[in-house]
């Protein structure tokens, strides 16, 4: 138990907040026109102009922390992989969970399955990314 509890405490902030601008800048362009913004938006039905820049800002206050908290579980992850290949299989494993949650929203919410699609991507694209800067940076 105290080999566990000692690795949470020896994150690095450096690796923490790396891997947490790199998944909130990899969300921003895959939800940017230039990738899935406008299909995202075709199957919400919400236009970047109808939301009120009060909402946009919480939005990013809300998404920073909870990405940040992501960005430590990973860090977690990561700090107990014995390889990059483990910690690829276990990142994996997480977005299986993820998927299931996708896969319930299309089911019970009538979402389109091409927005579970481009949410359960970009969550894999995301957790990939995040656990890679944490194993490439480090754990202190």
């Amino acid at each position: 138990m105290d080999h566990y509890l000692h690795a949470l405490s020896q994150i690095s902030v450096i690796s923490l907040v790396a891997a947490a601008l790199v998944m909130m800048l990899i969300s921003t362009l895959w939800y940017s026109p230039l990738m899935f913004g406008k299909s995202w938006s075709r199957h919400t039905g919400i236009r970047p102009h109808d939301i009120r820049p009060a909402e946009v800002r919480r939005g990013y206050v809300i998404a920073s922390l909870t990405t940040l908290l992501l960005s430590y579980l990973l860090g977690i992850i990561s700090a107990h992989a014995t390889s990059i290949f483990a910690l690829i299989a276990s990142v994996t494993l997480v977005w299986v969970f993820v998927m299931i949650e996708q896969i319930n929203s299309f089911i019970w919410e009538r979402a389109a399955f091409a927005l579970v699609l481009i949410h359960a991507l970009r969550s894999l694209t995301v957790l990939v990314a995040g656990a890679l800067v944490h194993h490439f940076l480090g754990v202190l």
